[in-house]
């Protein structure tokens, strides 16, 4: 077996362990370990234990760079936590990178961490450019059944959330698009069809903008009074499975992220599952993200239809 082989496994159990063990010759770079060390500050004000981590890696590319041999894999970390009694399960999926010199670990990181998350003029000017013919009248996106199934929005979220749905289209940027999914699996009633700066639809492979944007969804959200429509509540704890919490981490007004609601913890405070960087069952605030600052606003919105 070669030895980088054995040396990118190494660092994999070795970023695990730091989780419990805090171990010190792990690979991560200053603005991870920071994250690491906010998410852990978190669980410790929460009281809560990480009990283990298990990490399931994949290789997907294999290249030599200037001297150097590059792979990229996928690490899916699956954390154990014990919660004033109550145990769960948080995941999530990264792609990230080794870089080995001689067959010696050099360096490691993520590939598109989530500092990349939508900024909604690039975002809203592609979809402009990718815009497809709209074709026929699609009935059911302008109308839609006023109950909305909460737990079908869940169970769509569980199943879901680390990998992508082919009856719709992925995007890079894909935060949005899955919250969409989510709330449109629970019959959640759609409109606007077809003028995209209109309602909150998906139909005949085209979108809203508030279907597919961050920014677009939260006002959507905050202002919509027929099909969709939703409760700003005021503190995350009011909030419940198959609810929506929408992320400005700079403080700016630009809003870049939403998450969906699927479990409440022992202190009533949301867990979420979420796309771009793929999260299962994360503490909502998002304090371990490279994104977060700490001008970062949430909106919390109950959907009510």
């Amino acid at each position: 077996m070669k030895k980088w082989f054995n040396n990118y496994k190494k660092n994999i159990q070795r970023q695990a362990q730091y989780y419990t063990d805090k171990l010190n010759n792990v690979f991560f770079r200053t603005e991870e370990y920071e994250c690491l060390e906010r998410k852990l500050k978190s669980f410790r004000n929460r009281k809560a234990e990480i009990i283990e981590c298990k990490p399931y890696d994949t290789i997907i590319s294999e290249k030599q760079s200037r001297g150097n041999f590059e792979i990229e894999y996928l690490i899916h970390c699956q954390l154990l936590i014990k919660h004033k009694g109550f145990f769960y399960t948080e995941e999530s999926i990264q792609r990230r990178k080794s870089i080995f010199d001689n067959e010696e670990l050099v360096d490691d990181f993520v590939v598109n961490d989530e500092r990349h998350f939508e900024h909604n003029k690039k975002v809203r000017n592609r979809e402009m450019k990718n815009r497809s013919n709209p074709g026929i009248n699609y009935q059911s996106a302008a109308t839609g059944q006023n109950n909305y199934n909460r737990s079908a929005a869940v169970e769509y979220a569980e199943k879901w959330w680390d990998s992508n749905n082919t009856a719709y289209k992925n995007f890079e940027l894909n935060c949005t698009n899955f919250i969409s999914q989510c709330l449109k699996a629970g019959k959640a009633p759609m409109r606007g069809y077809p003028n995209r700066s209109q309602g909150w639809w998906y139909a005949n492979h085209n979108w809203s903008y508030s279907w597919t944007v961050a920014h677009a969804l939260r006002w959507y959200l905050g202002t919509s009074t027929r099909g969709l429509r939703a409760k700003e509540v005021t503190e995350p704890d009011k909030l419940i499975p198959g609810d929506v919490i929408c992320y400005d981490f700079d403080g700016n007004g630009k809003w870049q992220h939403n998450t969906i609601v699927v479990e409440i913890d022992s202190d009533n405070m949301p867990l979420v599952n979420a796309h771009t960087i793929s999260s299962r069952k994360r503490y909502w605030s998002y304090e371990d993200s490279p994104a977060w600052t700490e001008d970062a606003n949430y909106k919390f919105f109950n959907i009510i239809v």
